[in-house]
């Protein structure tokens, strides 16, 4: 499978162009234009089949972090995802990611029609960061306490849906296989960063007030 950006992103690479260049209207008329439908579909889809597989019906129980064992600094991650081009590295996916920092910029901007909470509360969250947000993935869990789990080499991009679905089931019984990094030409539309906070900070207040959804 080639990597490549499906519908969805392209609305939401188009609603960042828009939003970056002060059309608003054109940018939400893009976030309203995403099919929320057939992705909430696919991942029905999937975690039914990690449930037939095994997953926590059948009595597996996910590792749990010990809370002296810290995850990789922002920068490392960011590293991660810059080698892989911001591409979900399993070989059944290999979705264009978006950073969340972009899509928070969106949510910022249009905070009802494309919302985010802090603790990515399901009611409040937009449909997108669960299923095209990047995410990083540790192949040997960081909760296994085995050392090579914070190796570079452990560490890969993963689009959140693939990333939350491996949290029920160990990737040997997934059946899944991982990727050499992608080389497409992608940054999870990072490269709109700055033009996109200069946009949002420039709104009025009124227009980005949420229910206490975004920081």
């Amino acid at each position: 499978m080639n990597p490549s950006l499906d519908p969805t992103v392209e609305c939401v690479r188009n609603a960042v162009v828009a939003l970056s260049e002060g059309r608003l209207a054109e940018a939400e008329q893009q976030i309203r234009a995403i099919d929320i439908a057939p992705l909430v579909q696919q991942r029905e889809a999937a975690f039914a089949r990690v449930w037939g597989a095994g997953g926590l019906a059948a009595g597996f129980k996910p590792l749990v972090r010990p809370n002296s064992r810290r995850g990789p600094s922002p920068s490392r991650v960011r590293a991660i995802y810059v080698r892989d081009h911001y591409i979900c590295r399993y070989s059944h996916c290999q979705r264009a990611t978006v950073s969340v920092d972009v899509l928070r910029q969106l949510s910022t901007a249009f905070p009802s029609v494309f919302p985010y909470h802090l603790h990515w509360r399901r009611a409040d969250t937009h449909f997108i960061y669960y299923t095209h947000s990047a995410s990083l993935e540790h192949l040997i869990p960081l909760a296994s306490g085995d050392p090579a789990s914070e190796r570079d080499d452990n560490l890969l991009t993963a689009c959140y849906a693939c990333n939350d679905l491996k949290n029920y089931l160990p990737i040997e019984r997934l059946g899944w296989h991982v990727t050499e990094p992608s080389t497409m030409d992608w940054a999870g539309l990072t490269e709109h960063l700055p033009a996109l906070r200069s946009a949002t900070s420039a709104l009025p207040a009124a227009l980005t007030k949420s229910n206490g959804t975004v920081a």
